[in-house]
């Protein structure tokens, strides 16, 4: 028997329109999961690109355009990469809160970056131990300015 005899079935016609149908199916739902998940991203993008520029001016660092346009372009990429893994593991499990859970700890983290660079500038950071241990305490607690923490003067050449 040939291949075109074979693919030309109608069981094979049927079987390739099943899966063709699935896939284009799970993927439309990908990328509706997806879009919602791209403007928070490029606020946290953005503003990690302007802060980290001020940090390293503040530290000494030579800005140059085309090393914070490769930084800012890996994080749009590595962004996107969080974006379709998330949104694909909560497709793909029919669990709808997959995705806010895992871009909640990715927007966290780049967001302590983010408040880490504009603090630098001040002579302050915020650890992510601290934060928890500031999110843990259920009552007293003085307030925000216990999360962060005074850091020494870099060394400047």
């Amino acid at each position: 028997m040939r291949l075109t005899t074979i693919l030309s079935h109608p069981l094979a016609m049927v079987i390739h329109t099943l899966f063709g149908s699935l896939a284009l199916t799970y993927l439309q739902e990908t990328a509706v999961e997806s879009f919602k998940w791209i403007i928070p991203s490029t606020g946290l993008i953005i503003a990690d690109l302007l802060f980290g520029v001020q940090a390293a001016r503040y530290r000494g660092e030579t800005v140059r355009a085309s090393g914070a346009m490769r930084r800012t372009i890996n994080k749009i990429f590595a962004y996107s990469c969080w974006i379709f893994v998330a949104a694909g593991l909560s497709i793909s499990f029919r669990l709808p809160w997959l995705a806010p859970s895992i871009m909640a700890i990715v927007m966290v983290i780049e967001f302590i970056s983010c408040l880490n660079n504009y603090l630098e500038p001040k002579k302050k950071r915020v650890t992510l131990k601290s934060l928890f241990r500031f999110l843990g305490k259920k009552t007293g607690n003085p307030g925000i300015e216990d999360i962060i923490e005074d850091i020494d003067e870099p060394k400047r050449d």
